[in-house]
């Protein structure tokens, strides 16, 4: 409790997982300011762990983010209430995935906002957590008898993104709620040498091998087939890249929010795992936008 980390500089070793940078762990009154990570493991982690107590009050300000994972992630231990979080003034650059929420047990989510933060997201091997996807927040189970929390009230605001892949916003479960996008640019494109088309390819959830680029990551998740040994941490969705993708996703704004896709790596042309600017599933609903835009 009542925790100040101040100008700190984090460098982890970028080959191996498990070296996160900073993990918030049942904690309360945390501030992290002026700091600088580069990791090969999530970044910036709260977590709620069984036993320990809730997490609340968590304040990150004016960091820099390098991870070949989630640059910001919570969970996966979501076992009890996590709350009242700010990130602020946020740069995340060459990273597997950006903001992300991996709730997969009972504890609540909410009221956790994301602000002034710039965002640059690239593919990196599939076995890495992270799917070049700026926005990743998925809520399900990994183990049928685990009952999953809620995830309301959300915020995002003042975001530029460069990515290699869209945002999903997914609560196949149980749903997420009050969410809101204000001031976002999110430019899809293709920088990276996997983007290009070398590396290994993923594991469809029909079993069968696709090209990871545009998929959906809902890893871990009990919806997963059983794969052989080489396959974990293979596993995607098929799909193509939205700017913003929901799935049971209830009473989402979208205020001034433009996704653009960059033709100039196809020549002038859309590349093939290019989707909608905007999507959602038939589970979703109260999805308005305003002022918002979709470019190529």
């Amino acid at each position: 409790h009542n925790v100040l980390i101040d100008n700190l500089n984090i460098m982890g070793q970028y080959s191996y997982p498990w070296n996160d940078g900073i993990d918030p762990d049942s904690s309360t009154n945390v501030t992290i300011i002026n700091t600088r990570i580069d990791t090969g493991d999530d970044g910036i982690c709260p977590k709620a762990t069984a036993g320990y107590g809730p997490l609340s009050n968590l304040y990150v300000y004016n960091c820099t983010i390098r991870s070949k994972s989630h640059a910001i992630k919570f969970g996966s231990n979501t076992d009890t209430e996590m709350s009242n979080c700010v990130f602020d003034n946020i740069v995340i650059w060459d990273s597997n995935s950006g903001l992300a929420i991996q709730q997969r047990s009972e504890g609540n989510i909410h009221n956790i906002t994301f602000s002034n933060i710039v965002i640059e997201t690239r593919y990196e091997s599939p076995r890495w957590w992270g799917n070049g996807d700026w926005l990743s927040i998925v809520s399900e189970t990994r183990n049928d008898s685990i009952i999953i929390g809620q995830i309301y009230d959300l915020h995002f605001i003042n975001i530029t993104v460069r990515s290699e892949n869209g945002g999903l916003l997914s609560a196949r479960d149980h749903g997420v709620s009050n969410v809101t996008f204000e001031n976002i640019y999110v430019l899809i494109t293709a920088f990276s040498n996997y983007s290009a088309g070398q590396g290994p390819q993923c594991w469809d959830v029909n079993q069968e091998w696709i090209d990871c680029m545009g998929s959906l990551d809902h890893r871990p998740s009990a919806r997963d087939p059983p794969s052989p040994p080489t396959h974990i941490g293979r596993q995607r969705t098929r799909s193509t890249a939205s700017g913003i993708y929901t799935e049971n996703a209830h009473n989402v704004v979208m205020n001034n929010v433009i996704v653009e896709y960059d033709l100039n790596p196809g020549g002038g042309e859309r590349l093939s795992w290019f989707g909608n600017c905007f999507g959602q599933d038939s589970a979703s609903s109260d999805i308005t936008h305003i002022d918002c835009k979709c470019v190529n």
